[in-house]
Order: structure tokens, then C-alpha cells, then sequence
């Protein structure tokens, strides 16, 4: 179609403008400086975000396509790496909703939060770490439901 002296091609238009939708809703955007710090029942801890410590990153990359968890003591520090699994679209993410001790036990409560609304068909596989001073009890992490 031309329109001022200039030939448009519509689809072409229409694919940039879509690709850039999908572009700008799949970004992440951190809740603060690097990491979140909570306290839930005299219980300390972080939320890491990516870039994960190496030994982290390559646990988290081998809980990529079925999930789990997996508690890993290094540095001094305990960490629990959640991950969902695959999921079928952008703006799934997995909330920590409570870490406290419970009967001789650090139990860590979390949350899948599924997408609001409009998401981009993209396959994700959202995964949180929590990091705390190293403990010797044993964790158990379960999905709040």
C-alpha cells in the first residue's frame, strides 16, 4: 500500500511491533540492590537474584526442566535452591512465603505465582535461591498451595 509517496508493507511493521511487545513484557526487574533480606521467625535469610554463584547457578541449570529442590552448605552459608520447572509462559515466579523452624526442622514455605493477565508464549523456568548463615537442621520445603 502506498500512502504519501511511501510504499509500506504492513506485515513488516506488524512483526517489528509485535516482537518488541514480546521483548519489552519478558524482561525481569529486580526487587532491590541485588537480593532481599527478611526475617521470618528469628529465621534471617536473602532472595538471590541472577547471577548466582557458579556452584548455585550449575545446581539451578540441572533443576531447569523438572524442578524440586535441592539445599546446598558452602561458605558458610546454607543454600536452597526452589525450581518450578518448565512452564509455558512468561510471569510465573516462585514467592518464599515463610522460612521458620518448626519442630527441629528450617521449614521454607513458598508460592507459585502465575500470570496476570497477558503473558509472552515463551517456555520459562523460574527458579529462586535462598541463602542464610549455615545451619545443621534439617530443611524441608514445601509448595503453600
Amino acid at each position: 500500500m502506498k500512502r504519501f509517496g511511501i510504499d509500506i508493507n504492513w506485515q513488516v511493521i506488524f512483526c517489528l511491533l509485535l516482537s518488541l511487545a514480546i521483548v519489552t513484557g519478558c524482561t525481569v526487574q529486580a526487587a532491590g540492590p541485588g537480593t532481599q533480606e527478611r526475617k521470618d521467625a528469628t529465621v534471617n535469610f536473602e532472595l538471590l537474584k541472577a547471577p548466582y554463584p557458579a556452584f548455585v547457578d550449575d545446581v539451578a541449570k540441572s533443576m531447569k526442566q523438572k524442578g524440586g529442590s535441592k539445599v546446598i552448605h558452602k561458605n558458610g552459608h546454607t543454600y536452597v535452591v526452589i525450581a518450578l520447572g518448565q512452564r509455558p509462559s512468561a510471569g510465573y515466579s516462585v514467592i518464599i512465603d515463610n522460612v521458620q523452624h518448626s519442630d527441629g526442622k528450617l521449614v521454607i514455605t513458598y508460592e507459585e505465582k502465575k500470570p496476570q493477565g497477558m503473558a509472552a508464549s515463551v517456555i520459562t523456568y523460574p527458579v529462586t535461591v535462598v541463602k542464610m548463615t549455615k545451619t545443621d537442621l534439617p530443611v524441608k520445603v514445601k509448595s503453600k498451595k
